[in-house]
Parts: C-alpha cells; sequence; structure tokens
C-alpha cells in the first residue's frame, strides 16, 4: 500500500527488483512472489484512445491525481499532448511519488508517443572517435555507431570496459554479435581507475575523460577541491537526477567514485612502476628481414591456441578423478597398515628378552629404505630434466648465416622447426 500497489493490475507489472525496492529483503519469497505474479491476468494499457488527461488518469485508475494534474496546466484536453515531455524527475516534482503510479504513469506515456524524446540531457556531448568508428568497421558493425553514441561509448577506453549485458543493452540484438564484439572489446587499451584523490572536481573528471559535465557538476555545487568529498555520497539516482543518463558515463562515474580514496602505499608503489614501464624508449626493428623474423616466429610459434576447442576442461576433470581415487587409495591403504602394524607389533618377544618390538624394528628398516630409495629417485629426476633441458637448446644453428648484413637469425631454423614438430 505504501508504494501504490493497491490491486492486482498494478502487482501484475512488479519485477524483483521492484518487490526489493518495497522491503521484500528475503530473496526466496522475493522468487516466489515473482512467479506468482508471471500467473496474474493484467489486461493491456488501453490508453492509446484517451482524449483528456482526466479519461487517461481514470482508465489508469489513479484518478485521485486529476486534481493535482489540474492545478499544475494539464486541465483541457489539449494538454493531453504536453504529456509526452514528463520524465520521472518532473513527476515527483509534481508530487507522484509512489513507486508503482511512477511506473503505470511513464508506461502510458510511452505508449501514448511511441517516438517520446529521450529524458533530457543538458551536456553538449562529443562524436565518437575516429579510431573507435574504424574498429567497429573491422567488426562489420559501422551501423551501430548511433548505439554506441547514445549510451556514450564514445571511444576505445569505453567500450574496453563493456559486458556482454552492456552490448545487449545498447540494442545489439544478434547473440554472436554480441559475442564477438565482447571478446574484441577485451583487447583493446583500458583507461585504469586509479585509487586517488583528485586536486578538484574538475580534475577528477578529466581523469575520466568525462569533462563535459564539468558545468553540470558546477552547477549542482560541486566545483573546489572540498567538494570532493561530497562526492562519496552521490549514487546512480542521483547522478540520474542531475541529469547523466547515459550508460556508460553512469558506469564510469560509479566505479570512480567506489575508487575515490587516498592510495595506499603498496598502490602508489605499482603505479610509479607503471610510469617507469611506460616511460622506457621504444626501438624499432632494424630491417624487413628481422621484422619477418618476428612475424613468422610469431605465427608459427606463439599462436594463441582457442581453449574452448581444446580439450582442457576434459582433461582437467580426468585428473580431478584421478587425483580423487589415488588419494582415496592411499588413505585406505594407510589405514590398513596402521591396524596391520598395531596388532603384529603389540606382544613384546617375552622368550628372548628382547626390549623392542621385532616387527616394529622391521617396519622401521623397511620405512627407512623406501625413503632413500624415494629421494635418490628425486634427485635422478631433476638430474634427467636438467639433461632434457639442455639438450633442447642448439647452439650449432644460432649462427650468424654467411651474407646475411643484418647479423640475423635464418628464417628457415623457423621453418624447419615447424615443420619438424
Amino acid at each position: 500500500e505504501k508504494h501504490g500497489y493497491k490491486n492486482m493490475h498494478f502487482i501484475a507489472s512488479m519485477t524483483n527488483e521492484d518487490f526489493e525496492a518495497i522491503g521484500i529483503d528475503k530473496r526466496g519469497l522475493r522468487l516466489r512472489l515473482k512467479k506468482a505474479v508471471r500467473e496474474v491476468h493484467s489486461p493491456p494499457m488501453a490508453v492509446s484512445t484517451v482524449r483528456g488527461i482526466v479519461e487517461l488518469l481514470r482508465t489508469l485508475e489513479l484518478q485521485e491525481y486529476e486534481e493535482l494534474f489540474s492545478k499544475q496546466g494539464y486541465g483541457t484536453e489539449d494538454d493531453i499532448e504536453n504529456l509526452k515531455d514528463l520524465q520521472e524527475k518532473e513527476l515527483r516534482e509534481m508530487g507522484v511519488h509512489k513507486r508503482a503510479h511512477l511506473q503505470r504513469l511513464i508506461k502510458a506515456f510511452d505508449v501514448l508517443f511511441p517516438k517520446r524524446a529521450e529524458p533530457y540531457d543538458p551536456v553538449q556531448h562529443p562524436p565518437m572517435e575516429d579510431a573507435a568508428v574504424r574498429w567497429l568497421e573491422t567488426l562489420g558493425c559501422k551501423c551501430y555507431v548511433p548505439n554506441f553514441e547514445k549510451h556514450g561509448y564514445k571511444n576505445r577506453h569505453f567500450i574496453a570496459s563493456m559486458t556482454y549485458e552492456d552490448f545487449e543493452a545498447i540494442g545489439i540484438g544478434k547473440r554472436g554479435l554480441r559475442l564477438r564484439l565482447e571478446k574484441a572489446a577485451k583487447k583493446l587499451p583500458s583507461l585504469p581507475i586509479e585509487t586517488m584523490v583528485p586536486r578538484d572536481v574538475d580534475d577528477w573528471l578529466k581523469r575520466h575523460e568525462l569533462q563535459e559535465y564539468k558545468v553540470l557538476f558546477s552547477n549542482e555545487g560541486y566545483s573546489t577541491g572540498d567538494d570532493i568529498e561530497n562526492l562519496k555520497d552521490l549514487h546512480e539516482k542521483d547522478l540520474r537526477a542531475m541529469g547523466i543518463h547515459k550508460r556508460a558515463h553512469l558506469k564510469r562515474l560509479l566505479q570512480a567514485l567506489d575508487r575515490l580514496f587516498y592510495p595506499k602505499r603498496i598502490e602508489l608503489q605499482i603505479r610509479k612502476t607503471k610510469g617507469v614501464i611506460e616511460g622506457v624508449q621504444v626501438h624499432q626493428l632494424r630491417s624487413a628481414s628481422e621484422s619477418e623474423f618476428w612475424k613468422l616466429l610469431i605465427k608459427e610459434k606463439l599462436k594463441p591456441v582457442k581453449v574452448q576447442l581444446t580439450q582442457t576442461e576434459d582433461l582437467k576433470r580426468q585428473l580431478k578423478s584421478v587425483r580423487n581415487t589415488v588419494l582415496a587409495i592411499l588413505l585406505l591403504v594407510n589405514l590398513m597398515w596402521i591396524i596391520l602394524l598395531y596388532t603384529l607389533t603389540f606382544p613384546r618377544l617375552s622368550d628372548y628378552d628382547l626390549p623392542v618390538r621385532a616387527f616394529s624394528l622391521v617396519f622401521l628398516g623397511v620405512y627407512g629404505i623406501i625413503v632413500i630409495v624415494q629421494f635418490l629417485t628425486l634427485i635422478i629426476h631433476r638430474v634427467v630434466t636438467l639433461v632434457h633441458y639442455l639438450g633442447r637448446i642448439r647452439p650449432d644453428e644460432i649462427i650468424t648465416p654467411a651474407g646475411d648484413e643484418d647479423g640475423f637469425v635464418d628464417l628457415s631454423i623457423v621453418r624447419r622447426d615447424t615443420e619438424t614438430a
């Protein structure tokens, strides 16, 4: 009742998130309610033919808002056309706060105005970068550029963080295409979100390539360095209320807010190491023959194996089964051995006045021999492994071929090794 779900028509549209939002905290109970809701018959909204706001509200069973809409200037039949600009934020400002009523009104507006404008975005966003457009073109997905731009994926740094669910959310309908894009996105250079406290909000936005929101944050009172700590109180609903609706930007800002802390010493050391690595001077290959050698080597020797097409998973399962079986057998054998020793070594050899147990002495001797043999075989195994490793080194082949001005390895070595393999 508190959230406006007053009859079965309202309840029929509820989702798992709705049950959680109204305070159903037990997951099992939410799932039970969700399953029951699917069996509830809910007639479709017959709002496409209504001729006025009063008739619309009565059709939606929300006649208690007639006076409210009238006070806001939506009193005549002609005013129904003005409803297409109303979003959740405006309805809340008018005084509509119950979750069920907000959902029902917004859904009705979407039915009345199929081409209703997107939520108002006060920021002028830059177009998608050429490099990202070319990347989509190489994957045969250039037609989806508007989808990426609409949701804020303006460059490859943003695309690199996309998941299968993100591609589905922006309108990539084909499952195979989503999988192809997800796999390709993982190979793109990403912009890491580091734990840090910036100088001010402007610096924070620039670091995350969202400087177009500078004025928006400033208008909301986030501009100076002292306002940085106030950012920690922002959540997704607050960012949406400010006017940030693009999926990529919301996701980026929420991740950045989670990392808005003073960095630890180890994080500073990692950051310093990364800076040193990035500052290393890169040397170009000396000649065409050297470049050709490395390309051939990568192609023939370092081509990545597609794990999905190998028997790796089956082999893992079989090895686990063998391990479990062997451990079970060893456990049983050891138990039997302990019981046997205890049974045989219990009586002392009093007839011979021996202060020791004969079987205990025999066990100690046998066990000692086994340990010595294991140690020796371990040493032999390591030596043989070393010999095998040294035997794979073929220094006679690493010779500068005569007539090679670059003094580089002959390409025939790679080809001969490939043919032998």
